[in-house]
């Protein structure tokens, strides 16, 4: 069944009738929360907005004071929604550390002969399904955020959040994961949030285990690189040395023509000759 009506305005409307059943109030509930990611989205991509977020009195600036210098961003959907998923996954994780640090706590407080008879607390069913733990959950998540909607992501998140977030990061650098994207994160939080953080005093400890962390994993991956390029260099220089020996063995056997000396060099200078071979290094 179908019906077609006319509007004074010219218009045309189309309905059909379906078998889904239709909720007045889920309907307004989507359309409120459409409403809402709109208004959001185009408050934080005021061109008068102070660069960060949580910056006090962010609304209470003249339009027509407006900002030297601000970053280069477009919240979207995607963003906004990117950053509200790495909330939960920080709220999700706080909530099993904070666990375990209870659980910990009170055990120390039994006698070790009933320690045993004290189970450890139940984890949370995501951590138990991907076989992970907290901090790492936490870094799949942001992994998963396309890499041009992460700034923007990160820019939208709490203030509050991004402290909790130089935590996880701190247990990263430590383990020596993710050291490239830690990097760029930690130089983008401390760029936009560079006020909050001097203000902070509380933030000194944690930012400083950060620094000392993160500078012995790039330390690492420095000596790593410079291991790899320092073989790659040893092998080119067998494969020359191979190729000079034929070329003098050759000369020793048989005279060379013009020609085939000029293409000899030629091969030599362009890298051709013999077939490389793939060979893998191990650190």
């Amino acid at each position: 069944m179908m019906a077609v009506t006319g509007s004074h305005d010219k218009s045309i409307r189309y309905w059909e009738n379906t078998g889904e059943a239709m909720i007045p109030w889920e309907e307004k509930e989507v359309y409120r929360q459409k409403e809402e990611d709109a208004q959001l989205a185009e408050e934080m991509n005021r061109e008068d907005r102070p660069i960060g977020s949580g910056v006090e009195g962010a609304d209470a600036i003249d339009s027509t004071e407006r900002t030297e210098a601000t970053a280069v961003q477009k919240h979207t959907a995607e963003s906004l929604m990117a950053s509200e998923k790495i909330v939960e996954a920080i709220e999700l994780a706080d909530k099993e550390m904070e666990s375990v640090r209870e659980y910990n706590v009170a055990l120390e407080k039994i006698p070790e002969s009933q320690r045993t008879q004290v189970g450890p607390p139940p984890r949370n069913p995501t951590l138990v399904a991907l076989d992970i733990t907290p901090e790492a959950y936490v870094l799949q998540t942001v992994e998963k955020v396309h890499s041009a909607a992460l700034y923007d992501a990160l820019l939208a998140l709490p203030f509050s959040q991004v402290v909790r977030m130089f935590f996880y990061m701190d247990i990263w650098a430590s383990k020596g994961t993710a050291t490239t994207l830690t990097s760029n994160m930690l130089s983008y939080l401390l760029r936009i949030h560079s006020s909050q953080i001097v203000a902070t005093r509380s933030l000194k400890p944690l930012l400083l285990s950060l620094r000392a962390h993160l500078r012995l994993a790039l330390s690492r991956q420095k000596a790593q690189i410079g291991y790899n390029l320092a073989a790659l260099k040893f092998l080119k220089r067998q494969e020359e040395d191979a190729r000079t020996a034929e070329f003098y063995e050759r000369g020793e056997r048989q005279q060379w023509t013009e020609d085939e000396v000029q293409k000899m060099k030629e091969k030599m200078q362009n890298g051709e000759g013999k077939k490389r071979k793939r060979v893998s290094i191990k650190t």
